[in-house]
């Protein structure tokens, strides 16, 4: 695919960093209300985190709840966030807030001294921030109450309160992740392609799917300041290949490359469309991922925002450049895919996560994706847990003291299953095969 000006106005809305926000070692937790609580854009972060950025022990803490608002997630930031030592803070609030109704002074007011007290805590304490405005909202979204306002005078509200966001992360030297104006932009090319029928931000017009929730992740990964060169592999017909950090030359054969890789390319639901999700037994304290079918060419897909969103070019930049070809066409094959490139196309290079999504690092890729998703649904039950045990037996004697051992018993756990998803991230061994076309 090639995007030449469609995608200008979403790179010019994403404020780039001089490197990444994110460190080697860092901590991160992402907050948000129920979009962030549904478990897929911030999986996508994680697993870029993990398996993409070429950085080691990253831990992640998601910690969505459905219905949270900036002052609900400043209120419990102490228990919630606070205790587990994080170095960054990603949040995505202004759903609830905006209150389902046109924007007023009062809106503003009290979403302004949410966004600020979390702004301010952060700071207060030298941990990093990411401060994400809310989705953009399709029609649909009336059908849950007719009752709301039209998706144009709801999105002005969000728009509102996205400014609010911005400035405020300004204001306390943090990062502004733009996630409702690159939403409105994504949406607006896909409806003028597949109609309006094709939803971006859900079969409920609010809460996104996975094609919806990938357009967040980029808004996210590009406010962090990466800069999606994953690999850069130069084979030599006549001589060595070489490649970046993360990739190893283990044998070369004229134009057949055998490599090991630690550092993958961001891959989407596999051909046959499985993808994870998990079940949660608290009473057995085990996880149970499960594969359900999203077929490739469904809207639901994360491939079917592709051609609309430049995940691919800004972020997912897995590069084969050829050199020393004589014919005019080469064919190239990687795993069990192969396609033909012209001489031009090879010596400028070519994406291979882009031309080939199916690709040698799936299945590795499928299994992170599954220990995430366990792991981040654990984070869920934990985050969610606690104040209703507080809530239920306020007045029993030392809860509190209970519910804070509860706490530091299950961030163990979390901590075992983040090293469960490290382990995931195995070296994976694929051949690149370049032949000469006659």
């Amino acid at each position: 695919m090639k995007f030449p000006i469609l995608f200008a106005s979403i790179i010019l809305t994403v404020s780039l960093q001089a490197a990444p926000l994110v460190c080697t070692g860092d901590r991160v937790v992402i907050a948000g209300d129920s979009i962030t609580e549904q478990k897929l854009y911030t999986y996508y972060l994680e697993c870029y985190l993990l398996a993409c950025s070429g950085l080691n022990d990253i831990h992640v803490m998601q910690v969505g709840i459905n219905g949270d608002s900036a002052p609900g997630y400043a209120g419990r930031m102490a228990e919630d966030t606070l205790d587990w030592n994080p170095t960054l803070v990603l949040t995505c609030f202004g759903a609830n807030d905006a209150g389902y109704r046109p924007y007023d002074d009062d809106i503003g007011r009290n979403f302004s001294s949410g966004i600020g007290n979390i702004a301010r805590t952060l700071k207060d304490r030298n941990i990093r921030m990411a401060l994400g405005s809310s989705v953009t909202v399709e029609e649909n979204y009336r059908n849950i109450n007719p009752g709301r306002p039209p998706a144009e005078i709801y999105n002005q509200s969000l728009t509102k309160l996205a400014e609010i966001t911005r400035d405020t992360a300004t204001k306390y030297d943090g990062t502004f992740a733009d996630v409702h104006s690159i939403m409105r932009d994504t949406i607006s090319r896909a409806h003028a392609s597949l109609g309006d029928g094709y939803h971006v931000a859900g079969s409920d017009g609010l809460h996104p799917q996975l094609n919806g929730q990938l357009v967040m992740a980029y808004a996210f990964l590009k406010a962090l300041g990466f800069d999606g060169g994953i690999a850069r592999i130069e084979i030599n017909l006549s001589g060595t290949t070489t490649a970046t950090s993360g990739h190893r030359v283990v044998s070369q054969n004229g134009g057949t490359v055998e490599l090991e890789s630690t550092r993958y390319p961001f891959c989407f639901t596999p051909p046959d469309g499985s993808v994870f999700k998990t079940t949660f037994d608290p009473t057995k304290i085990r996880e149970f991922p499960h594969p359900y079918i999203i077929p490739p060419d469904s809207p639901m897909s994360p491939r079917s925002i592709l051609p609309f969103l430049p995940f691919q070019q800004d972020l997912n930049r897995f590069e084969l450049v050829v050199h020393g070809l004589t014919s005019a066409s080469a064919e190239v094959v990687w795993g069990v895919n192969k396609r033909t490139f012209t001489k031009e196309e090879l010596e400028h290079g070519i994406n291979l996560a882009d031309v080939f999504p199916d690709n040698p690092f799936v299945p590795a890729f499928a299994r992170l994706e599954a220990a995430v998703i366990t792991k981040q649904t654990y984070e869920t039950w934990i985050t969610k847990c606690r104040p209703i045990l507080i809530e239920r037996f306020i007045l029993e004697p030392g809860i509190r003291e209970e519910t804070a051992a509860f706490r530091r018993q299950a961030l163990a756990r979390q901590e075992k299953l983040q090293a469960a998803a490290w382990a995931c991230v195995v070296p994976v061994r694929h051949t690149i095969t370049v032949t000469p076309l006659k």
